[in-house]
């Protein structure tokens, strides 16, 4: 979408054209990226996972993820890791988007219920 702006500055005008990337376009361009990652065998999908494979900024990425799980085989996970510093226990969260089969598949192969 291209939009034309108009600056005055005292007697001075300065018109611009400004070019603006539509939400849809970028919401469709990580859709494509996450799904070509889970076709590559994936099994998960981070922020940094999809800068790297689109080329697109981390803050439009984390602005966007979570509009990710509206696609109809993916779910949002938060995957947590504990470590130890000074003898203190700290969990650091990371949210991944994964595959909604995939979880039923892993509780099919340890056979819970």
């Amino acid at each position: 979408m291209e939009a034309d702006v108009q600056l005055v500055l005292g007697r001075w005008k300065f018109r611009f054209r400004v070019v603006v990337e539509r939400e849809a376009s970028l919401l469709d361009r990580l859709r494509a990226g996450a799904e070509e990652l889970f076709a590559q065998g994936h099994a998960t999908v981070s922020v940094p996972d999809l800068v790297a494979h689109t080329g697109i900024n981390r803050c439009k990425v984390q602005d966007c993820f979570c509009e990710l799980t509206r696609m109809p085989d993916v779910e949002f996970a938060v995957i947590e890791q504990t470590y130890y510093v000074n003898g203190q226990q700290q969990t650091l969260g990371n949210s991944v988007l994964r595959r909604k089969n995939d979880q039923i598949g892993c509780i099919e192969q340890y056979g819970e219920p």
